[in-house]
């Protein structure tokens, strides 16, 4: 290797014999190695930038995600608010029914159903929470969804009669063209003839017609605020998992809980985001007027859905039989997003409400159960039986 002064000679050239280094040399390597310097340092301060920002958005993201799933225990700490009877004029009180062990309908009405497949939002301060956020919550209702079960006849090894009676004349403008989704299902079934266990062996059907998987309600708009203008109701797609579930084997759906999508199949109108405030009314209405109403059937019901729906859908009488007022919902999915310095998670919860725990399960003895253990056994218990990071 070569010494500094000889590669200097070498690079620069010498003068008088060779023995002496001119000073413009120097000065151009000097400058070449300050350059070099300065390009190490620059890529130095680059990679410690990378660096930093790298940690500090696994940080938010880490964050966000715990958000998002606390957003879960935001959700079912809304059902059983929602679910916990109040004394209201001209609304019947539901404690005599929960007592008996039925489902408080008229509560669930008034408190749960105006914000079913829509968002709801909470914003988080450093000073009250710990970190900056917000968090978005949809609650949807598994009893207002069409059942796989019910879709397909193994006997025959086709489509059957109420899936075929249901998207026989459905189709989407420009996304689902007339009947295709019975083509579609029909051709998935013959792959899989088994019963559908999870909801994302949909997902061939989606990707064919370039529809959603999992469903996004529409965008958060505050009480009080303006509705932006948003697309005709039926140019929106449809989320098959909003559409469908593998939780419920019912011959029967609740037109009540009906979410966004079977909404759509249905032809009545859709859920919007004005509604939990707009129509508080109507929602109050529904509430004095249930008992009655859970009596009806085919378009009796259906005409005194109106207040949810503003008219009656076309059905035959074979599909006026699909729906009932009589079914309590017992599964439940929560979409919650959280979102943290602009980075955001989304997860999907599936939820069942089961029966309260007796007071021998806590290992008290009869008759010793503190004001405590009985206040919580009033509230329902919820448990989450999947989830899915979307």
């Amino acid at each position: 290797m070569m010494k500094v002064k000889e590669w200097i000679r070498a690079f620069a050239g010498t003068t008088g014999g060779g023995n002496r280094v001119t000073g413009g040399s120097v000065l151009l390597f000097s400058l070449v190695v300050m350059g070099m310097v300065t390009l190490l340092t620059q890529q130095l301060i680059k990679s410690v930038s990378v660096g930093i920002f790298f940690s500090s958005s696994m940080v938010k993201r880490e964050q966000a995600e715990m958000l998002a799933l606390g957003g879960i225990n935001v959700a079912i700490a809304s059902l059983q608010k929602g679910l916990e009877p109040k004394k209201q004029r001209g609304v019947q009180d539901d404690k005599q029914k929960q007592r008996a062990g039925g489902f408080p309908f008229a509560t669930f009405i008034q408190n749960v159903v105006p914000h079913l497949g829509r968002w709801q939002k909470f914003a988080l301060t450093e000073e009250y929470d710990g970190v900056d956020g917000e968090v978005e919550v949809c609650i949807t209702c598994e009893a207002g969804k069409i059942p796989t079960s019910q879709l397909f006849d193994a006997k025959k090894k086709d489509l059957s009669s109420l899936s075929t009676a249901l998207f026989k004349q459905f189709g989407m403008k420009k996304i689902i063209a007339t009947g295709g989704m019975a083509a579609q299902l029909k051709a998935l079934y013959k792959k899989h003839p088994a019963p559908l266990r999870d909801v994302t062996q949909l997902a061939c059907v989606a990707e064919h017609f370039s529809l959603p998987l999992f469903y996004e309600p529409q965008p958060y708009v505050a009480p009080g605020a303006k509705r932006r203008s948003s697309d005709d109701e039926r140019v929106r797609p449809i989320a098959l998992q909003d559409l469908f579930t593998t939780w419920r084997s019912a011959k029967q759906i609740s037109p009540l809980f009906m979410t966004d999508a079977a909404c759509a199949v249905i032809g009545v109108r859709r859920p919007q985001p004005t509604d939990s405030f707009k129509r508080v009314d109507r929602y109050k209405q529904l509430a004095q007027q249930f008992e009655t109403l859970r009596k009806k059937k085919g378009e009796e019901l259906f005409k005194g859905l109106q207040l949810l729906f503003d008219s009656k859908p076309k059905l035959s009488k074979e599909l006026m039989g699909f729906f009932s007022l009589e079914i309590e919902p017992r599964f439940y999915s929560v979409l919650s997003c959280a979102t943290v310095g602009g980075v955001k998670q989304v997860i999907l919860a599936i939820l069942e409400q089961v029966a309260d725990h007796k007071a021998g399960d806590t290992g008290k003895k009869q008759g010793q159960s503190s004001k405590k253990s009985k206040e919580k056994k009033k509230r329902p218990h919820f448990v989450i039986r999947r989830l899915y990071w979307v």
